[in-house]
């Protein structure tokens, strides 16, 4: 896949979201990547959420859950995953 534009953030980018909670850390960037792939730490809040539902047509999201709870709804079927 061939990315269009320049990448808005690179590798050590912070993004703070007080509103929602959410505090990422951008540790790969697409565009230099090999493998084209963006990885970046998201911490949240507890009670924190996103800003609404939406997607990514184009990317494959994973995630792993280091301690406590969050939920996803896919499909709009609410999945919970627990730290183990």
């Amino acid at each position: 896949m061939s990315l269009p534009h320049p990448s808005p953030a690179g590798r050590g980018h912070v993004f703070d979201n007080p509103i929602t909670g959410e505090h990422v850390v951008v540790l790969t960037d697409p565009y230099t990547n090999p493998d084209r792939a963006l990885v970046t730490e998201l911490t949240a809040r507890p009670g924190a959420r996103v800003s609404g539902p939406h997607i990514h047509p184009e990317s494959t999201e994973r995630f792993h859950v280091v301690r406590g709870t969050v939920g996803f709804t896919i499909g709009g079927t609410e999945r919970p995953r627990r730290h183990r």
